[in-house]
């Protein structure tokens, strides 16, 4: 996991409660890294609902630090959308 994972949070209002959650090309490189079946699906719908907000660039780097097979992998799910 890259060491700025937390820089790149968002913090929301639910209820009584402040929840942090994860920076969207952290989510999708995580989730790439995971590899199940379930988790290359979620990849690809988040890519798919929010191409227009995600940085290549950032999830790119993000996706080779886990290694080559995943960045292949990010390449196809990206080639497919």
């Amino acid at each position: 996991m890259d060491d700025k994972v937390f820089t790149r949070t968002t913090e929301f209002k639910f209820m009584d409660a402040t929840i942090r959650i994860i920076g969207l090309e952290d989510f999708i490189a995580m989730k790439i890294f995971a590899g199940s079946p379930k988790d290359m699906e979620d990849a690809k719908a988040a890519l798919e609902i929010s191409s227009a907000d995600v940085d290549m660039p950032l999830l790119k780097k993000l996706t080779l630090q886990y290694g080559k097979n995943e960045l292949q992998k990010l390449e196809s799910l990206v080639n497919l959308g």
